[in-house]
């Protein structure tokens, strides 16, 4: 229990196409005769399935390990491995193609995937171009341009450069031209329509086939083709997220010598090919491989973070968490588990002045508990230190270790970057250190989250598919947990009510929106405008007692910081419309009656009074080491 598998390093199916050259000679593969269009690198497909190369399952097919092995993708279910990642050469362009969606290639191709793909431009002649999109409005005029040989009207060109990217969904028209060398993303689906192939001629003379009644039937018309691939999404300590889609997300990693970059492995896999760069290593709590320009491999379910170190550039992918939670809710049969596993877990609660270590069973039973204080004397090495050595004193069997710490946190990398509260923790990656420290998985989230998870799962918004949380103490914080899972958004920033807007107010701080929810709701916001009114210092405390005692002033401020927060409830109603409001934080929980006047203000804005529902959070202090633990799958 405990153990991290390795690494699953392949050996790569190459593929001869007419439209191929020699280009991928430059990745360090040895080329069969002939023009060669495509390096399978990653791949579980029956016109290509790769071998793993080295380690405990050597020679095995990435299919094989699918079928017998599946604890090394726990999470990703279905009847075969989703992904398949290519590097296209392209000597000459390719034909002018398009591809199916799932419903219509399961019905018309003997119940195969559909095909969506993206594009990630390795190299490009200097004037490259390439085709995505069509310019026809209808099936009718489609049919007329290609009778007519209208290419140039139909084609939507792009010119491309070297780091591009393009998003191909099923429906959409498309041709990688010649003098392009690309990375693809894929679902494991091997179906194209042809619309034209340039009267191009095979070795024995022949055309190759058109398949222009199946392209018709499956290209939107209606989708708008783009007019350039550039990316323009920020990169995050080495790390650019390229797209997300249902089937698919997609980051570029790029690793220096000055700069590591440490992936966090938290998906039922994750697909990795090395496509720039002299190389260098990837280091697990399994053991280091060496990497080189053209290396793909697979990391597996719970094989721990990734540090790699070098200079390269690597392409990753993975099936989005939310893909893998649908299947496992009755898409698919549940994944079996080894036998006698344990399920027990430890939750870590990071705060300024404690540091709370506990351990639960899988009911959320106590095991053991200690508090212990963060010593600003020591670094966040020797503070974590301590907490290892609790854990292993306590002797108890777990299977993994989550931690809320405060924001703002980088999940990709598991770092904690600048936190206020804790001096000295800059940029340490906590996730890296408890996995080497303990040999076990590690989770990170920020603190609102798992205590909203623990309110969800443990607490008072127990049972509920949706529930939306909301800490209300010195700050302002928020979380929402739909079906069991932290809801995290794009970039992380989901529930991040703190600095949202509801109406004017502009007495913040700078840093702050005008009219930001914190500045007015929060206990330093009541205590800092109160103050000011009653021209001596106060704190939140004291304005809720004088309020009680029916001070004026206190009046004012509660009520102005009770109808910011009724506005906030209001705006996260329109959105998500959960099941429950969960109310947690010192400001709501010494002061119930607060939330209960928050709750008649917001049923006056919400469009349904009677379904507004809120509770008090009862988990009490204990619920960032329950959430944390929680992190734990």
């Amino acid at each position: 229990m405990g153990e991290f598998p390795g690494l699953i390093m392949l050996k790569p199916v190459l593929h001869n196409n007419i439209w191929g050259g020699r280009r991928l000679e430059e990745f360090g593969y040895e080329l069969p005769d002939g023009p060669v269009g495509e390096c399978w690198g990653i791949a579980a497909h029956p016109h290509g399935d790769c071998t793993v190369a080295g380690g405990p399952f050597d020679g095995m097919t990435l299919s094989q390990l699918w079928n017998e092995h599946h604890e090394l993708f726990q999470g990703a279910t279905g009847d075969r491995f989703p992904l398949l990642i290519k590097i296209l050469d392209a000597r000459e362009s390719l034909s002018i193609q398009v591809h199916p969606d799932d419903a219509y290639a399961y019905e018309h191709e003997n119940g195969s995937l559909g095909k969506s793909e993206c594009w990630y431009v390795l190299d490009a002649k200097d004037d490259g171009k390439i085709i995505v999109g069509q310019k026809a409005h209808n099936r009718a005029e489609f049919a007329q341009m290609v009778d007519e040989g209208r290419w140039d009207d139909l084609e939507n060109l792009v010119p491309i450069e070297q780091g591009d990217f393009f998003d191909i969904r099923p429906g959409t028209m498309h041709a990688i031209m010649g003098g392009t060398l690309i990375l693809e993303t894929q679902q494991s689906s091997d179906v194209t329509y042809r619309v034209y192939d340039f009267d191009r001629r095979q070795a024995d003379g022949s055309l190759r086939e058109l398949h222009l009644k199946q392209a018709m039937d499956v290209i939107d018309y209606s989708a708008k083709a783009p007019t350039t691939g550039e990316v323009t999404a920020p990169e995050i300590d080495g790390v650019l997220k390229l797209m997300s889609c249902e089937y698919f997300e997609v980051l570029r990693v790029r690793v220096t010598n000055n700069w590591p970059v440490d992936l966090v492995q938290s998906h039922p896999f994750m697909c990795l090919s090395v496509v720039a760069g002299e190389g260098g290593t990837v280091t697990t709590p399994a053991g280091t491989w060496t990497l080189s320009k053209g290396s793909h491999f697979v990391a597996p379910h719970g094989c721990g973070t990734l540090s790699l170190k070098g200079d390269m550039m690597l392409i990753c992918s993975y099936v989005p968490t939310e893909t893998g939670r649908r299947w496992e809710k009755g898409e698919y049969p549940e994944l079996p588990t080894k036998g006698g596993a344990t399920k027990n877990r430890i939750g870590i609660d990071i705060g300024g002045t404690q540091l709370r270590v506990a351990a639960y069973t899988e009911e959320g039973t106590e095991l053991a508990k200690e508090v212990i204080p963060n010593d600003h004397n020591l670094g966040p090495i020797e503070n974590l230190q301590r907490l290892v050595d609790i854990i292993d004193g306590w002797d108890i069997d777990y299977t993994g270790i989550g931690v809320g710490a405060p924001g703002p946190l980088n999940f990709s990398s598991g770092m904690i970057l600048n936190p206020p509260n804790l001096p000295g923790w800059e940029n340490f990656k906590i996730v890296s250190f408890f996995e080497q420290a303990t040999k076990h998985r590690t989770y990170l989230n920020n603190d609102a989250n798992v205590a909203g998870l623990a309110e969800a799962l443990r607490g008072a918004g127990k049972g509920k598919e949706s529930v939306f949380f909301f800490t209300v103490s010195t700050g302002v914080g928020g979380a929402y947990v739909y079906r069991d899972e932290i809801v995290g958004g794009a970039n992380s920033c989901a529930a991040e009510v703190f600095n949202m807007v509801v109406n004017e107010f502009s007495d913040v701080r700078p840093s702050m929106n005008v009219g930001s929810l914190e500045d007015q709701t929060s206990g330093e916001a009541i205590g800092r405008l109160a103050s000011k009114s009653l021209a001596r210092r106060v704190d939140a405390a004291e304005v809720f007692a004088l309020y009680e005692q029916g001070d004026e002033t206190a009046r004012k401020v509660i009520d102005h910081a009770a109808e910011a927060l009724a506005k906030a409830v209001h705006n996260v109603s329109c959105v998500v419309d959960p099941d429950v409001f969960v109310f947690g934080g010192s400001v709501a929980l010494h002061n119930p009656w607060f939330i209960d006047l928050v709750h008649e203000k917001a049923k006056k804005l919400v469009l349904n009074p009677q379904a507004l529902r809120f509770e008090l959070a009862s988990c009490g202090g204990d619920a960032g080491l329950i959430g944390a633990s929680l992190l734990v799958r």
